[in-house]
């Protein structure tokens, strides 16, 4: 699974590189601006990464030279692998969901401090968001180890631990349902109105995620309940998949049209309540 995990972050990285270039190409001026003003992380992050492929490669040397035996070497190999992917998840989802903020509101000033940055990241809307986004990565993980451990015969040890892992991906799909609603909740009143209907075109898209998400529901209960197959975990896989495109174009959709190009009232209006958030 190690070595999916590194495929998976370097697929991951380049969607990042492509995604940032479609925002260059349609000269997204606003979301650069913002990330100028959170320099020291968005430097920080080339580390971030460098950190977890140099935690990978230990793992997996560790793993190829000598197995670890006792207690505290599995442990300590295993928090190899925690290390890498929770220093991911606590670093990028914030940074991006803030730098989103930025961009809509303030994008131009001076530089974010770290005192400012922990306001903006715990304010509702960002915090919801990053929730979401990890609660999303834990039932895609969870899902990936049922797949990686599944075994025809459903008494073989690696089965029983591979049900751990459906079981891990259905309670964190479930959890999506209460986040999703604190993140509407949360959202800017431009925001909640586009996607309560209006703009046609995000309640479309926002129904269409939530329909597949009780359809994933349905499949990864029956995985927990009953015998599962590998068509059953394709069709999971499947509809995640369209779940996780479907809520991010949503979120786009929302947030574009919520401000399409602030004018300067506006945006005097948006860094008023930034500067607020950040002295609370």
């Amino acid at each position: 699974m190690a070595w999916t995990s590194l495929a998976a972050f370097l697929i991951g990285a380049s969607l990042g590189l492509l995604s940032g270039f479609s925002l260059w190409v349609v000269h997204d001026e606003a979301f650069f601006q913002a990330l100028g003003r959170l320099s020291s992380k968005v430097h920080y992050g080339v580390g971030e990464l460098a950190f977890y492929v140099v935690c990978m490669l230990l793992y997996l040397g560790w793993w190829r030279v000598r197995p670890p035996q006792s207690a505290a070497a599995r442990v300590g190999h295993g928090l190899l692998a925690v290390a890498a992917s929770t220093n991911l998840l606590w670093h990028f989802p914030p940074l991006f969901f803030v730098a989103t903020r930025l961009a809509a509101s303030e994008p131009t000033g001076a530089v974010i401090v770290s005192s400012e940055f922990r306001a903006l990241l715990f304010s509702p809307v960002v915090l919801s968001r990053c929730v979401h986004v990890w609660m999303a990565s834990l039932a895609t993980a969870g899902l990936l180890w049922r797949w990686i451990t599944f075994n025809d015969t459903p008494s073989a040890p690696s089965d029983d631990l591979g049900k751990m892992g459906v079981q891990i991906s259905l309670a964190a799909t479930l959890a999506q349902l209460p986040i999703g609603m604190w993140m509407l909740s949360a959202s800017p009143a431009a925001e909640q109105s586009r996607l309560l209907g209006g703009d046609l075109l995000a309640l479309a898209l926002l129904s269409a995620s939530v329909l597949l998400s009780l359809g994933l529901l349905h499949q990864l209960a029956g995985a927990c309940i009953g015998k599962t197959s590998r068509r059953q975990l394709a069709t999971a896989a499947l509809l995640l998949a369209m779940v996780v495109a479907l809520m991010s174009l949503t979120l786009q959709r929302a947030e574009r049209r919520a401000w399409p190009r602030a004018s300067g009232q506006e945006k005097n209006i948006a860094g008023s309540a930034l500067a607020q958030t950040c002295d609370a």
